[in-house]
């Protein structure tokens, strides 16, 4: 009897992956709605980080630079973007389309992953669906990727009878081989899969233990050589062009890597040895108390993040006790481990180094490939079981859809980078350098048009600046080259580069470029990750030897060499507001509880203006002739009248001084 249940829970043999005239016409659909959908919602919005960062470091290498030079991942990934420069220049809308194709592609390999494991057009249909309408942040396009070209060999390999597993064993070995091309940390991750894997294939094999370890001793060998292999061209190309010993040295450090940022994860034990200071490097994943007391996105978030990983432990558990105990299904069995292994290989990346929505939509994505499977199996088993057990299945299969259902909604509606808020906030367009032309909001545009000015103004096309933590994007956008190889720098950074501090201060010494972009962001929500912060020597240093400093709303631009000072332009301040105040009492008070004073100009006001109080500049936001600043507390604490006037140095603009009083509270 227990054979006769098992096998209600595997893929009926008569059902191929082939697709029938049905499913043609489903993905021709799905194909037209992906179209329309990335054009419209991925054509939105400038990303100066991860994308930006990919985009830059393609330009860089166009400009002569070698793999090595730069800290990425593997050099496969780039030379996509390689071969769109070559073709069309370097253009940020050419290499965006590229990635809707690689996006797109990706999606159907794992709409192919989830057919060839369910057996069922309507279980892969709705995983295609939802990876689709949540496809991956741009820059996570290569985990997507990753992911696809894994998932299906996989599978096949664990569904392959004996004798019959080479082939797709090679295909699985290929995809990791590629993987280590792409992003090694996935080749490791997947090897170790695979290599479970083998071994519980040669386990299930029907032979003697000296076999079974040579039919797993083959395997391997077998699988190492196909890696191999398939990695060799680009080994070859790291020789011939120069750079075959940073590659070598990049692809051997990741097992060091991944232990690394396994021990930090979470910010425990970490101490940037520069300063002994205790620091969070990562992301903390949501506590379980958000499902109550945290805002409808923190409950959704959580719900997704706590139910999706109790299902992997009960399917873990479920396998081992199968394992156990109905060994003769072995080739389901191999399914529903491989199926595991797909979805459980991702989780580490996002819960324990960066849960947030970005990193949980590339896990999702290969858990969404796991979950149908297990919804159609506990539906096709309701009808032959005990009451008690058919409402269990049942309240699974429900879970299971309510997860899709917020997955989709959360992705679609509530996040920024979902369809619904990009269609919501972006109705102007930015032009910049290379290509770059996105729809932005109105507050983004001038931000951006503020930082291109004082990029533009104050350095000259091919120059190499510095632009951090995370905003390679700005230097992309104005045709500018990157001081730093790492173009991604956070608090963990000394701990995973000791020393680099020093270095980055005897390079910037020696090369001296001409400005020094610093975001006031904290990258992993924690004080200590702010780039000022754990960076304060490399600060300490900036402020010493260059000249002038500008904010321009999200962080502060250091210029060394300031153009030459304009002759003074006078205009007035015809309105302005509030004129006066009580000791204590905001006014117009912002989100971040401070208050804020506005004024109007007769004229643009310009980027780099500032509103001074008693010559004591403000934090200043210029839109035109409007020009407003935050107005610290402590200036707020005795009677008495203050002075106010706008001015802007790169401009020579000067404006009449007007009265601001602070009075007694009534």
């Amino acid at each position: 009897m227990a054979r006769a249940a098992i096998s209600r829970t595997e893929p009926r043999a008569t059902e191929g992956y082939l697709p029938s005239y049905a499913e043609l016409a489903f993905l021709l659909a799905a194909s037209i709605f992906a179209f329309i959908y990335y054009g419209d919602a991925y054509r939105l919005g400038f990303d100066w980080g991860d994308m930006g960062s990919y985009a830059q470091y393609v330009r860089e290498l166009t400009l002569g630079a070698k793999f090595g030079d730069a800290v990425g991942y593997g050099p496969l990934w780039y030379f996509l973007g390689i071969g769109v420069f070559r073709v069309w220049g370097a253009h940020f809308g050419a290499v965006l389309a590229v990635f809707q194709i690689v996006i797109f592609a990706s999606a159907c390999l794992i709409w192919l992953a989830a057919r060839k494991a369910s057996g069922s057009a309507i279980a892969a249909g709705i995983a295609f669906l939802c990876v689709l309408c949540v496809p991956p942040f741009y820059a996570s396009a290569i985990r997507m990727l990753s992911l696809a070209l894994f998932a299906y060999p996989l599978i096949c390999f664990a569904r392959a009878e004996n004798g019959r597993e080479f082939w797709p064993l090679a295909a699985t070995a290929a995809a990791i081989g590629v993987n280590f091309a792409l992003r090694p940390d996935f080749g490791y991750l997947y090897t170790a899969a695979l290599g479970i894997l083998l071994m519980l294939r040669a386990w299930q094999t029907p032979s003697a233990p000296a076999a079974r370890l040579g039919y797993l001793l083959k395997m391997i060998a077998v699988s190492a050589v196909i890696i191999l292999l398939t990695l060799s061209p680009v080994i070859l190309h790291a020789a011939f062009d120069g750079y075959l010993q940073p590659f070598l040295a990049d692809l051997l450090s990741y097992p060091w890597r991944l232990l690394f940022f396994l021990s930090h994860a979470g910010g425990m034990d970490d101490v940037i040895k520069d300063s002994g200071k205790q620091t969070a490097s990562f992301l903390k994943i949501l506590p379980l108390g958000a499902l109550i007391h945290g805002t409808l996105p923190q409950r959704i978030f959580s719900f997704l993040i706590y139910s999706s990983s109790a299902v992997l432990v009960v399917v873990g558990l479920n396998l081992a006790c199968r394992l156990v105990l109905v060994p003769a299904a072995a080739a389901d069995n191999r399914l529903r481990l491989s199926l595991l292994m797909i979805a459980a290989v991702q989780w580490p990346g996002f819960a324990l180094f960066r849960p947030d929505w970005v990193h949980f939509i590339s896990f999702m994505h290969a858990y969404t490939i796991l979950v149908v499977c297990v919804a159609l199996w506990l539906s096709r088993d309701l009808t032959s079981t005990s009451p008690v057990r058919r409402l269990l299945k049942a309240a699974a299969v429900v879970v299971i859809a309510v997860q899709m259902g917020l997955f989709v909604a959360y992705g679609v509606f509530i996040d920024d980078s979902g369809w619904g808020p990009k269609q919501a906030q972006r109705d102007t367009v930015f032009a910049g350098r290379n290509g770059v032309r996105q729809f932005v909001s109105a507050d983004q545009k001038r931000l951006y048009t503020d930082i291109f000015e004082l990029i533009e103004q104050n350095s000259k096309p091919g120059d190499r600046i510095v632009c951090v933590p995370y905003c390679a994007g700005f230097a992309f956008m104005t045709d500018r080259r990157l001081l730093f190889k790492e173009h991604y720098v956070d608090d963990g950074t000394p701990l995973l580069y000791p020393g680099w501090i020093d270095r980055a201060i005897a390079l910037t010494l020696e090369v001296r470029p001409p400005v020094v972009i610093v975001l006031d962001w904290a990258p992993n929500h924690t004080e200590i990750s702010r780039f000022d912060v754990w960076a304060a020597r490399y600060m300490d240093y900036i402020r010493r030897t260059y000249a002038r400093s500008v904010s321009f709303g999200m962080g502060t631009v250091w210029i060394r060499d300031p153009a030459p000072a304009t002759p003074e332009r006078r205009e007035a301040i015809v309105a302005y507001g509030p004129e006066k105040a009580a000791i204590g009492v905001p006014f117009n008070r912002q989100p971040s509880g401070e208050s804020a004073i506005w004024t109007k100009l007769s004229a643009p006001a310009g980027i780099g203006a500032a509103i001074l109080l008693d010559d004591l500049p403000l934090k200043t936001f210029v839109d035109g002739t409007a020009v407003s600043a935050l107005v610290p507390a402590d200036l707020l604490i005795a009677e008495g009248r203050h002075w106010l006037k706008v001015v802007n140095t790169n401009t020579g603009l000067v404006t009449n001084a007007v009265p601001f009083d602070v009075t007694a509270a009534p």
